[in-house]
């Protein structure tokens, strides 16, 4: 077999590997964490559930997933997504997934909907309003805190928590961050954000793929 066919095929695993296509089924909101708040979004008042909630995988898998699509209506069916590591374009969230979710996941059960609440509303912001740009937190841009229906009314304390999010340096991506792009061609879906998942590799998958391309490179210089 020619090396520059080996390669081929090495690449087209590497980028199989990155991106899967699966079924998502959400069964229900996690109604222990989040709440419902007031948004102003492009000019418009919203009162919105925002916290994570339960679905499956591929009929198997149970995970606990957040919202990167805020104009897309939850559905309860089964759709398709393609499961990958996150792009550029949700970089950002992903960032902000990461630096943040263990607030959540090692909350006490008295505060758990505060910071389910806090991350969803700081994903939203960031993929509407973008990171560090004019017009990105909760008083400015087009994502906003409602002053009709402020944050205040559901919790006192998820100003402070979503804006010292929205403040913060981000750190970089966890391993295992995945976004489930929705693949759906007929009812719009929703795009989310969650950890783990058999659309990401593992840094093993990586590293023999690299160590394959380095030894063909090798082979092919001598």
């Amino acid at each position: 077999m020619r090396l520059n066919k080996i390669a081929g095929i090495l690449v087209a695993a590497l980028m199989a590997s990155m991106a899967n296509a699966s079924t998502i089924q959400p069964l229900a909101l996690d109604n222990t964490a989040g709440m419902q708040v007031g948004l102003k979004v492009n000019g418009t008042e919203h009162n919105e559930w925002a916290g994570p909630f339960i679905a499956t995988v591929d009929g198997a898998t149970t995970v606990e997933v957040f919202c990167l699509d805020f104009f897309t209506s939850l559905n309860y069916q089964q759709y398709t997504v393609t499961i990958t590591a996150p792009s550029s374009a949700f970089q950002a969230a992903a960032q902000m997934y990461s630096t943040f979710v263990s607030n959540f996941t090692n909350a006490t059960p008295q505060t758990r909907a505060l910071y389910g609440a806090a991350l969803q509303i700081a994903l939203w912001d960031v993929v509407i309003d973008g990171v560090g740009t004019p017009g990105a937190g909760l008083q400015a841009g087009n994502f906003q805190e409602s002053a009709l229906n402020p944050f205040s009314n559901s919790h006192p304390n998820l100003e402070a928590v979503v804006n010292s999010y929205l403040s913060a340096v981000l750190g970089p991506v966890a391993p295992g961050t995945v976004i489930y792009q929705s693949a759906s061609q007929d009812i719009p879906m929703q795009t989310l954000i969650g950890g783990g998942g058999s659309g990401v590799p593992e840094p093993g998958t990586f590293a023999m793929l690299g160590a394959g391309l380095l030894a063909i490179g090798l082979i092919r210089r001598r």
